[in-house]
């Protein structure tokens, strides 16, 4: 999928070119995927696990400015399957990855104001995270991922987060 994502927007993969790429039947992919949208969120899932363990060193630190630019960071790294994610996989796709990133938040300690409620602050930061990135991988090309970074931080987090290195 990964390798796919590379070459063209997620509209354009399926379950044929999969299993051509892979190198496998294609009663293979339908006994594991129900179809390509279940692959790409397998593939969200997985990232995302990867964003967390590289992002978790700096929220312990409370630093949350490195945090977020690890973030973009990884965001710039993986830029074909986070667009994909993010903007070309459709709207059920990115919800789902929107559901996804905000259980994975709402299980890390993050210095939220007190004033808002949890719930709330966790949904307006990662729904803000990724609307800015969603637009950085479509509209803001010509953006740096620090001033991605900055936008990030100045729009979504310092109205919500107390402590900041």
């Amino acid at each position: 999928m990964l390798a796919l994502l590379q070459d063209g927007d997620a509209h354009s993969i399926t379950a044929q070119r999969i299993v051509a790429q892979a190198g496998v039947g294609y009663a293979t992919f339908f006994r594991h995927y129900p179809g390509v949208d279940m692959l790409l969120l397998d593939v969200a899932d997985e990232l995302m696990g990867r964003l967390v363990k590289q992002v978790a060193p700096a929220l312990v630190r409370g630093d949350v400015g490195n945090a977020v630019r690890s973030v973009v960071e990884f965001v710039d790294l993986h830029r074909h399957a986070s667009a994909a994610l993010l903007v070309g996989g459709g709207d059920a796709v990115r919800q789902e990855v929107t559901a996804r990133a905000i259980r994975y938040a709402e299980g890390l300690d993050l210095p939220f104001d007190s004033s808002v409620p949890r719930g709330l602050a966790v949904r307006v930061v990662v729904g803000g995270i990724i609307t800015i990135l969603s637009w950085w991988l479509t509209e803001g090309l010509t953006s740096s991922a620090d001033d991605v970074s900055s936008l990030i931080e100045r729009l979504t987090i310092r109205a919500l987060v107390t402590a900041q290195t």
